[in-house]
């Protein structure tokens, strides 16, 4: 069970990831079709917040693997009709090339069988891009937050 203010001091790490989750929500409201694609952006800014230290975890990491995943799936469903085959290609595809690139950050194949499997659309991309932003925000004040903690305990 926790202390009080550990809970506090967990709290307080929430903060961010979930005002950025409600910042994503609130750009997404604008695209009807773009809802779906919340979730796994979502994913990432808990996992931003769960385990910052990892290298899966790293803005460069997650802004790459995530454009790879829409990459992979933007471009499967322009040659094919949405569906199982196309959403399984997407996936292969964007799992090789997350693995032979060392990007590992599992919520981009979630991304890649979205982008296969909804109309192409340039809003799509548009909020998706915004919102991908506004998650390497996120990734850029978690880091400030962690340094000022470390300034903190040294001084």
């Amino acid at each position: 069970m926790r202390s009080r203010d550990s809970f506090a001091q967990a709290l307080l790490r929430a903060t961010p990831p979930t005002i950025t989750v409600l910042a994503m929500t609130a750009v997404v409201q604008f695209g009807a079709h773009t809802r779906v694609l919340f979730a796994p952006l979502a994913a990432s800014a808990f996992l931003i917040y769960h385990a910052p230290h990892e290298r899966s975890n790293h803005v460069g990491v997650i802004v790459i693997s995530q454009l790879v995943g829409a990459a992979c799936g933007l471009g499967v469903a322009a040659f094919g009709h949405p569906g199982y085959v196309s959403e399984a290609i997407a996936m292969l595809l964007t799992i090789s090339a997350l693995i032979s690139f060392d990007l590992l950050h599992a919520p981009a194949v979630p991304t890649a069988l979205i982008f296969a499997d909804a109309p192409v659309a340039f809003d799509n991309v548009a909020f998706f891009a915004i919102d991908l932003a506004i998650l390497a925000a996120l990734w850029f004040a978690q880091q400030a937050i962690r340094r000022h903690r470390q300034e903190s305990r040294i001084q």
